[in-house]
């Protein structure tokens, strides 16, 4: 018996490492991405640059909502319409 547990952690201790979390996260989000909604499309140089700004004001928007706990669109859009509409995204 103590024969059998010496050989099971030698090969568990032998054993390759398991790989690194962040590794294996990159992966599965590099592998989402492909999969998004068009993620196919290729962007010209003007759109490329109104994409560019438009994340820039969405990104800020989100920031902004985490920051001081309101995000219109987590409430009812009859509550939240006047804020949507005056939102720049």
């Amino acid at each position: 018996m103590w024969l059998l547990w010496l050989v099971a952690s030698w090969a568990f201790v032998r054993a390759e490492p398991p790989r690194d979390f962040y590794s294996d996260r990159d992966e599965i989000l590099a592998a989402e991405e492909l999969e998004f909604l068009g993620s196919d499309i290729v962007l010209n140089n003007d759109e490329s640059q109104a994409n560019d700004t438009l994340m820039r004001l969405k990104h800020a928007e989100l920031d902004s909502g985490f920051e001081r706990g309101i995000y219109p669109p987590a409430k009812s859009f009859f509550q939240a319409k006047e804020e949507i509409e005056a939102s720049q995204v």
